[in-house]
């Protein structure tokens, strides 16, 4: 005699839709942050610690695929949901931090130079770059302005 089959939680067509649009809306974030943030961390590092933060960044990318991918293998044989909901709910608290955490990031001064808002640019390159002192940004204004 063998066991009756076990029944699996959830129903079919609706549960992978479930899973297929929780993991689209984790992993929403991945070009945008993939592309945008080495930028916004080289434009606003100072530059002697350019380099290693922008190595950080990617090396910690890296690092947080291979603790994904480990997270969904340790997951593997869960006999329910909880085998897809698990390892998407432990990645999206990585990302629900850096969106938390974007609110207080200033934003790109190319982005700003290029909105009109020239000023505010200014302060936040004097800020990170030029200890305050605006007088060495507003040097490179003139350089940037000329060459247009």
């Amino acid at each position: 005699l063998s066991p009756a089959p076990r029944k699996r939680a959830g129903g079919g067509r609706n549960r992978e839709l479930t899973r297929t649009t929780f993991r689209m809306l984790v992993g929403l974030g991945t070009s945008v942050a993939a592309n945008a943030a080495p930028l916004v961390i080289t434009e606003l590092a100072y530059p002697p610690h350019r380099v290693a933060l922008t190595s950080l960044f990617n090396c910690m990318w890296y690092t947080g695929s291979i603790a994904a991918a480990w997270t969904t293998f340790g997951c593997f044989r869960i006999d329910n949901s909880w085998a897809w909901r698990l390892p998407s709910l432990i990645q999206g608290v990585p990302s629900a931090a850096q969106v938390s955490l974007l609110f207080f990031s200033p934003e790109s001064p190319r982005w700003l130079y290029s909105r009109g808002r020239k000023d505010q640019a200014l302060q936040t390159l004097a800020y990170y770059h030029g200890d305050g002192d605006e007088y060495v940004i507003v040097t490179f204004f003139i350089a940037l302005e000329s060459i247009r």
